[in-house]
């Protein structure tokens, strides 16, 4: 990081009386340079000069700069090869922390669970997430079978699952035929 030095006349009470961006120098005052402050230290920064999008998350939670970082669910700075960075609130979360679980850092995008929302149906409250917490199982099933992770083809017959909501091919639960299917959906 680079260090920004201010120089401002000690009369000046317009300067001396605003919050300045620890980043850029600037001062906070239009829309675009609205700044937000660190829960934690209290220092004030442009969203985009610390790279996040202010969420609802961020205004209702708050939100701590890179030196005030801490886990969120234990609290501790440790295992930082093991903490994640939620892309949309920009809190971080050991693996073992979050909710659920993690037994590795995941690929690409991920999202706490403060965040997750399926961006097909908009449930938040689901065990099972894909592509990356951007979709719940069921929603993702949609499009390709919950047990053998092909995708459906036209004509093909699938059913869903009572207990889960998810969809699979009728062939991956033994289901041969509609007859079949209807045979089961009578047992059940």
């Amino acid at each position: 990081m680079e260090n920004k030095l201010i120089l401002c006349s000690s009369k000046d009470k317009f300067v001396l009386t605003q919050d300045l961006c620890v980043m850029c120098g600037a001062v906070g005052t239009d829309s675009e340079g609205c700044l937000i402050a660190c829960a934690q230290c209290g220092q004030t920064y442009h969203p985009y000069c610390v790279n996040i999008k202010v969420s609802q998350v961020i205004v209702t939670l708050g939100w701590r700069c890179l030196d005030c970082t801490v886990c969120e669910g234990c609290g501790s700075r440790g295992d930082e090869t093991l903490l994640l960075l939620c892309d949309d609130c920009d809190t971080t979360w050991h693996t073992y922390c979050a909710r659920p679980p993690l037994g590795e850092v995941p690929r690409g995008s991920w999202r706490c669970e403060r965040c997750r929302r399926c961006l097909v149906c908009g449930t938040r409250d689901t065990l099972a997430w894909c592509d990356n917490y951007t979709e719940c199982a069921p929603c993702a099933s949609l499009v390709m079978c919950c047990v053998c992770s092909e995708p459906y083809s036209d004509g093909e017959l699938i059913i869903q699952c009572e207990a889960c909501s998810r969809w699979l091919h009728a062939t991956c639960d033994s289901i041969r035929n509609e007859s079949d299917a209807e045979t089961c959906c009578r047992a059940g």
